[in-house]
């Protein structure tokens, strides 16, 4: 019996002594800061360029060719740009040649280039964008392998 009431005061007074160590208590903060910032995501996926029927025009659109791809990924608010296609290689003789920006992979251009760069800014998500790009020539464009580059940057605003 005795026992029973000295086990009873030892659990009273650890209990007593807990309620006591926690009878304060203190929020921690924890604070931090996500600068904005956007980079692409893997490499580009390239696209391929057809001659159109008219024999004139390399074209990635259209049922012709294929669009490039890339795909971004922002931390905020950011610019996207394209620039004008440049010739690496074999290049036909050039009238004219421009390239796009697409939100969608079938859908209209949100941004074009036929000389300086195009940017769209403030819109930029996480997303993959694709890229398309097309050449005119004033003559047939001789049997060869072409070979362009699209400039697509971005940047957090």
């Amino acid at each position: 019996m005795k026992r029973n009431y000295l086990q009873a005061a030892v659990v009273s007074g650890l209990l007593c002594l807990s309620g006591a160590v926690f009878a304060e208590t203190q929020d921690v903060f924890f604070d931090g800061d996500v600068s904005a910032a956007c980079s692409f995501d893997g490499a580009a996926a390239e696209g391929t360029l057809d001659l159109r029927a008219d024999g004139k025009q390399l074209s990635s659109e259209e049922g012709v060719g294929t669009r490039g791809e890339v795909v971004v990924t922002c931390t905020g608010a950011g610019t996207i740009g394209v620039m004008m296609p440049l010739g690496v290689t074999s290049v036909p003789a050039e009238t004219a040649k421009a390239s796009a920006l697409h939100a969608t992979e079938t859908g209209a251009a949100i941004a074009q280039s036929s000389g300086g760069p195009a940017t769209i800014a403030g819109a930029v998500s996480a997303q993959k964008y694709y890229v398309s790009m097309g050449v005119d020539s004033s003559s047939l464009i001789p049997a060869g392998t072409y070979r362009y580059k699209v400039v697509v940057s971005v940047a957090a605003d």
